[in-house]
């Protein structure tokens, strides 16, 4: 309170409740910074051309990160077709080093005695 009339301690932030929350704030930014990445691959299948979009059947995002990762565009991103592989192998790319991130924070939480 501004008027200086606030007569409650703050939490002192220290302790396990304060590693717990910091903790639990990066595995929640991992996640929806994933769930995003999976939206966004999932969006530019449907609207890429007709002879990519045939070799990326509806699959989970696990396995369309998995096929994205493996295309190769060329050289020439002056092609629709060309851009779109190199977009969706860069948000395959992420969407694989988000992965780990969600799941190894989640283990370093501290075991209360």
């Amino acid at each position: 309170m501004l008027s200086g009339r606030a007569t409650a301690v703050p939490k002192a932030g220290d302790g396990i409740v304060e590693s717990i929350r910091a903790l639990h704030l990066a595995r929640t930014g991992a996640i929806k910074a994933r769930t995003a990445c999976s939206n966004e691959m999932k969006a530019l299948v449907v609207t890429a051309p007709a002879e990519l979009r045939e070799q990326l059947p509806a699959r989970s995002a696990t396995k369309l990160a998995q096929a994205c990762a493996r295309l190769r565009p060329l050289a020439d991103l002056a092609a629709p077709a060309q851009g779109v592989k190199a977009a969706l192998r860069a948000l395959a790319r992420r969407y694989n080093a988000l992965t780990p991130a969600d799941t190894s924070v989640a283990h370093r939480l501290p075991m209360p005695a």
